[in-house]
């Protein structure tokens, strides 16, 4: 469509129509009086011009190529004072055409060697946009989103356009227009996955909850900003549209997806701050949360990390004792829900004849029977990993470390795909 369009603009357009238009009328013409001179003329014309419509170099040589057929019948036509004007004032423009495509400097199918090159500075920006991956499509009329969006800005937000109104909400779902000053945002609010190609996308991705958001999500919500950022002001842009999501969204979200930095963020308990802060795209970026992996069982890295938690247990058993009452002390665990095992941090609460009791410290993924703040218990031969704070020191976390390393070589190979 851009080649199209770029087309219909340079000075190519007559000679490219007059073919093309030339080639219509003396081959319709041809048929009807039995002409076969007229027939070929007007496939070779048809045949050019189409080519140069769409800048393939093969049409170049094909109305080249009709230059003497062409002349050959303006001869004719105005020798012969054949009356039909119209055939002669064809040809002479598919002359023309022929001259200039013989002329044109075409390089290789649709590539020009003089077109200027691309700026990279003219590339379209990424759009300024927030989207949320829900389990099941929210519930969305005008005057709720209008609603939503007062308590999410501290403005009155009606629902009529009128022009005296400084916001307001129109349209009904899946598709929002919003109006806030000189601002106007769309909000779609989809009964459908996200991604065209679940699959793939999954396949890329080794997060194992933002894997779990990809494949459980049966609907989206976004907030997008269509005008008004003409003084590139993005944060104010991003604040407006964090705060709005924000309010649409509860503990069916799974994650929050950014088409700006390319990202997936899963749900998690400080999400909504990081909505509602003064700096949401930047807030989502510097988020630091532990990732979740599929680990391979025979990694050596974790075997020689769960081996130095285990022989160095007794350090945690010394530090809980003495705790603070602001300290919190956690370990990490297998949890077994039917066939699904995950392994998952613990805050301690008390260490009695080899069994750890305490809260589990997040959400499982795909645990159906456990939820964050659950009570656990843990066998002692079941530890994976301890850590606790000593002031700002990190004690422990000796599988964090492999984590880590892990992340980094599958973001990697995520990048080099």
């Amino acid at each position: 469509m851009r080649r199209l369009i770029r087309v219909l603009s340079d000075d190519l357009l007559w000679y490219t129509y007059g073919a093309i238009l030339c080639g219509l009328y003396f081959a319709v013409r041809g048929f009807r009086e039995n002409h076969d001179y007229l027939l070929v003329c007007g496939v070779v014309s048809l045949m050019g011009g189409t080519g140069l419509l769409f800048r393939r170099s093969w049409g170049k040589w094909i109305v080249a190529a009709s230059f003497p057929l062409l002349g050959g019948y303006a001869v004719m036509a105005l020798t012969a004072q054949d009356k039909n004007l119209l055939a002669a004032m064809l040809a002479v423009l598919v002359l023309g055409g022929a001259w200039v495509a013989a002329n044109l400097n075409v390089a290789s199918d649709g590539e020009y060697p003089d077109d200027p090159q691309p700026n990279p500075s003219d590339e379209e920006e990424p759009i300024i946009s927030l989207v949320a991956l829900l389990t099941e499509p929210a519930f969305l009329e005008s005057p709720i989103l209008a609603k939503a969006a007062s308590d999410a800005w501290g403005i009155e937000v009606g629902t009529s356009d009128d022009d005296d109104e400084d916001a307001f909400v129109v349209g009904e779902s899946p598709h929002f227009l919003i109006k806030y000053d000189d601002r106007f945002l769309a909000v779609h609010n989809v009964d459908d996955p996200y991604f065209d190609e679940t699959d793939d996308v999954v396949d890329e991705t080794s997060e194992l909850r933002i894997r779990h958001a990809i494949l459980e999500h049966r609907a989206w919500v976004s907030v997008d900003l269509i005008h008004g950022d003409g003084d590139g002001d993005h944060q104010e842009s991003y604040r407006l549209i964090g705060r709005l999501l924000a309010q649409l969204i509860d503990d069916d979200c799974l994650a929050v997806c950014s088409a700006e930095m390319q990202s997936i963020h899963p749900y998690h308990e400080e999400l909504i701050d990081q909505l509602t802060s003064d700096d949401p795209l930047g807030t989502l970026r510097d988020a630091n949360y532990p990732p979740v992996l599929s680990v391979d069982e025979d990694d050596p890295r974790m075997h020689a990390a769960v081996k130095e938690a285990r022989r160095r247990w007794p350090e945690f058993i010394e530090a809980f004792e003495q705790r603070a009452n602001d300290q919190t002390f956690s370990v990490k665990a297998p949890v077994t829900d039917g066939e699904n095992t995950e392994f998952m941090w613990v805050n301690v609460t008390a260490v009695e004849n080899d069994i750890i009791y305490g809260t589990l410290g997040n959400d499982p993924i795909n645990l159906r029977g456990h939820k964050l703040d659950d009570r656990i218990r843990v066998p002692l031969a079941n530890l994976n990993d301890w850590m606790y704070l000593a002031g700002d020191e990190l004690i422990g976390g000796f599988t964090l470390e492999v984590f880590k390393a892990l992340a980094a070589e599958r973001k990697r190979d995520d990048r080099d795909r």
